[in-house]
């Protein structure tokens, strides 16, 4: 086998031999970054989020009760000072059955350079994750998708701490879990290299092999379990 790799600037293909099932997965798409992307930063650390009230344990969590404390706070502070707010996963399954990944640019203010989800992303201002899921596929990966393609799957709580060249960060995130289905192949989408460094996919029954792998942003086992039935057998 051999990897596919396009690059944005000349939709130029060659073929080169597969250095890792895991590192490089069949249909690995490396993206040449923008003209003046080395300028972009990534991520604005002033947008707007909702804080959350703290849920009572972490772990899958009914979705009802999430509670919304009634007032906004910059990225920035939510990260700095470990405030509770709403986020998004979106696992985009291709045409060809494979399971779309990215990875994540290094201008990100949490895990920059890690591979993740097919999307990713924070529910901004007065949003709702529904609607963000479908933009930020639309911005991240040039993906566009009906409000009847997006079928949610869980709601999990989640903490994370780390350092970054923003400065330390504890990530504390009511996430929604979604999965949507396209004709796409991994050639076909145009990712942001502000939010995006390089596509992959990998077929569906190694997905839950390849996210526990160290170049994968971190996984807890409670959000395995619950992605497992979507995605074995």
């Amino acid at each position: 086998e051999s990897g596919h790799i396009h690059r944005n600037s000349t939709a130029m293909c060659c073929h080169a031999p597969l250095l890792a099932a895991l590192r490089r997965p069949r249909g690995w798409a490396q993206l040449a970054p923008r003209r003046g992307a080395a300028t972009l930063q990534g991520q604005d650390l002033a947008e707007q989020f909702v804080v959350y009230a703290p849920p009572a344990a972490l772990g899958v969590m009914d979705p009802g009760a999430v509670r919304p404390l009634g007032r906004l706070e910059q990225r920035g502070v939510v990260h700095r000072e470990g405030l509770w707010h709403r986020a998004i996963h979106l696992w985009v399954v291709l045409g060809d059955g494979r399971v779309l990944l990215q990875q994540r640019s290094s201008y990100k203010d949490t895990n920059p350079g890690r591979w993740d989800v097919s999307v990713a992303g924070h529910v901004s201002g007065h949003s709702t994750p529904e609607r963000t899921a479908r933009e930020e596929a639309q911005e991240e990966i040039g993906l566009s998708l009906a409000p009847a393609e997006v079928q949610r799957l869980f709601t999990i709580a989640r903490s994370e701490t780390g350092e970054t060249s923003h400065g330390a960060f504890e990530c504390n995130e009511i996430l929604e879990v979604y999965r949507a289905r396209c004709s796409a192949r991994v050639e076909d989408l145009k990712a942001d290299p502000s939010e995006v460094s390089a596509l992959a996919a990998v077929e569906r029954a190694q997905l839950l092999a390849r996210i526990t792998q160290p170049d994968f942003v971190a996984i807890e086992e409670a959000y395995l379990e619950a992605l497992r039935p979507w995605f074995e057998g």
